[in-house]
């Protein structure tokens, strides 16, 4: 296969397919239109020699609502006829899988944390409603917090982990004497010249309370965190609370998590977010675990 190449052309140039078989609502092509708004047209419209339109026939749609005068276009001219006829169909049918619930769920939640409009997703708000609705506790089988049987923790009982300025103490939050010295002793706290403003005691991985807008890191997380400097979270969980704190400005998160592997989860997620390496901040405290 040649090498491909992404051109920009004007959305006149372009024919769609008169047989297409994938049918484009309206409804679905103002959803394009709104996700091409969000973040680009970062997906080519794939046509042929003769710019017969192959893959990207709702994307041209919306573009043409849009009015643009320019869309990135990848030209075909390497594939036979029935290559073309085949890859109309498995563009849009190799993608049919179905949601899992628990990931999908997860994802909403940490969008929502963000304040992101939700609806930008591609789901309705009927359907947000319906998946957000589903049942946490154990009875129901399910949990919102990302997997994490396949981690290999870095971090031990006891020690501190520097997360930029964020700090996490891998233990438990029962152990008074543990917390004590991990707040007293905290360089990070003394550099910053700042005190702990806010606990946050919720129990354990932020399960959802009555009459709030969700879990750690969730919309009413990231409002509390927007008017207190230093905070601290006695279950760290998944670390929702220092990615939220990584959206703001100016605050710093020192979490408390019984859980190696969600040490690591959130250590994992926080170096994705910022580009940077969680380090080793202090070694092992004494702890009852």
């Amino acid at each position: 296969m040649s090498k491909l190449v992404i051109q920009w052309l004007s959305p006149d140039k372009l024919t769609p397919y008169e047989h297409n078989p994938k049918a484009h609502p309206a409804a679905q092509i103002e959803k394009i239109v709104r996700a091409i708004a969000e973040v680009g047209f970062d997906q080519p419209i794939v046509a042929d020699e003769n710019l017969l339109v192959i893959k990207g026939h709702g994307r041209l749609a919306a573009a043409n609502q849009m009015g643009l005068t320019q869309v990135p276009v990848i030209v075909r001219k390497d594939l036979t006829e029935a290559q073309k006829r085949a890859a109309r169909i498995a563009d849009n049918k190799v993608a049919e899988s179905d949601w899992l619930d628990t990931p999908l769920k997860f994802e909403l939640q940490e969008l929502k944390g963000l304040d992101y409009d939700l609806t930008l997703t591609g789901f309705d708000e009927s359907e947000l409603d319906k998946l957000l609705g589903l049942e946490d506790d154990d009875e129901s089988g399910r949990n919102s917090t990302p997997p994490t049987e396949n981690l290999n923790p870095r971090c031990k009982p006891g020690e501190v982990w520097a997360l930029g300025e964020h700090r996490l103490l891998c233990g438990s939050s029962l152990d008074e004497e543990l917390v004590v010295k991990f707040l007293c002793d905290s360089e990070a706290l003394r550099q910053a010249e700042r005190d702990i403003t806010l606990v946050w005691s919720d129990p354990p991985y932020g399960m959802k309370c009555q009459k709030k807008d969700g879990k750690i890191g969730g919309g009413s997380s990231t409002r509390l965190s927007n008017r207190f400097n230093g905070a601290k979270y006695s279950f760290a969980g998944s670390g929702c609370s220092f990615l939220a704190a990584e959206s703001l400005s100016n605050r710093i998160v020192f979490g408390v998590e019984l859980i190696p592997e969600y040490c690591e989860l959130t250590m994992q997620r926080w170096e994705k977010k910022t580009g940077r390496e969680a380090e080793l901040a202090s070694e092992q405290m004494n702890c009852k675990i």
